[in-house]
This record gives structure tokens, C-alpha cells and sequence, in this order.
């Protein structure tokens, strides 16, 4: 049996906070706090994954206003022991190039890109606690559809602006050679 490394204990007994990630050198790329729970994405990022919060982020920045940030991979920090990294974070904040998450009270916008490892997270565990916090606008992606069908009515924040992107039909799914 192998020990379990120093650094993946809890620093408490309720678990691990969200501050505690920015120090958690240790950890590998894309790790979530979950109910003060660390949850690693241990399993290889797939290249339809990529090129679907690719072309999504692509999407967005190009109709988006100023003053709304598009990011990939950044944390949301929905509370003490919550903070998930959804593909895609649409927020009204100003870029600041040390940011390592975002508020619920910024975020216009969330997009998980739905894999097979993480279907019961992003489809029951996230969309509550995003609902929870205050999120009105969550995205689900799936590889199946590789499109997004749906487009908020009104993405608002309480301190931001509004903005009401036009329909996203982003393919990214394999193409046809001719």
C-alpha cells in the first residue's frame, strides 16, 4: 500500500477551503474543492475535450463587451469549501493577469465540457451548487451534440453588465476531408 503524501492531508478537520488551493503547490493542473474535498482530474485531457472549450472561448471573446473577461480552466469560488474549475468562466471583472478565481457575484457565465470521468459532477453536483450560489447561467456541453443549443436570455451580475451573446453553433467535432 502506498502512504498517502503529506501534502494531500486536510490542514483541518472540516476539510480543505478554497484559499487553501492558491497554496497547494503540490496538486496537480485542474484541481477542484469540492464540500472541502480535493477531486483531481487524473485522467488525460482528450483533444475533442480542448478544442471545444477552445472554440467556445473563441466564440464568447468575440461578441463579448468590454469589460467581461472570457477565461478557460479558472476556478469559481462559490464559498469556503467550494471552488470548481468549469471549462469556461464568462465573468464581469477586470483582467488581472494574477487572478486565480473567480466570485459567483462576477460570473455571467459557466460552461463544463461534460467527460465521461466527470458526467455526474458536472451534471448534478455543479449545476446545484453553481444554482446555489447565485450562477443563473450554466452551459453543459456534451461531445455527443459537440454544439451548444441553448443561449441565455440575459446575462446579468449584479455589479457588471448585461450582455445577450448571439446563438453559439460551434462544431467541433471531426471533420470531413474532401
Amino acid at each position: 500500500m502506498t502512504a498517502v503524501p503529506e501534502w494531500m492531508r486536510p490542514p483541518r478537520p472540516e476539510g480543505w477551503y478554497a484559499d487553501d488551493l492558491d497554496t497547494l503547490t503540490e496538486a496537480p493542473r485542474h484541481t477542484e474543492l469540492i464540500d472541502g474535498a480535493l477531486v483531481f482530474m487524473m485522467s488525460p485531457q482528450r483533444v475533442w475535450h480542448a478544442r471545444i472549450v477552445t472554440a467556445l472561448v473563441n466564440a464568447l471573446t468575440d461578441q463579448a463587451p468590454s469589460g467581461v473577461e472570457v477565461d478557460r480552466e479558472i476556478t469559481v469560488r462559490l464559498d469556503r469549501w467550494n471552488r470548481p474549475e468549469p471549462g469556461l468562466v464568462a465573468a464581469a471583472a477586470p483582467y488581472d493577469p494574477s487572478r486565480t478565481f473567480y466570485t459567483p457575484e462576477e460570473t455571467l457565465l459557466v460552461v463544463e465540457v461534460v467527460s465521461p470521468e466527470s458526467a455526474h459532477r458536472d451534471r448534478t453536483v455543479k449545476l446545484r451548487k453553481y444554482a446555489e450560489a447565485g450562477i443563473a447561467n450554466y452551459w453543459p456541453s456534451r461531445r455527443r451534440t459537440a454544439h451548444l443549443w441553448s443561449t441565455p436570455t440575459n446575462w446579468t451580475c449584479r455589479h457588471g453588465p448585461t450582455w445577450r451573446p448571439e446563438s453559439i453553433a460551434t462544431n467541433c467535432g471531426p471533420r470531413s476531408r474532401s
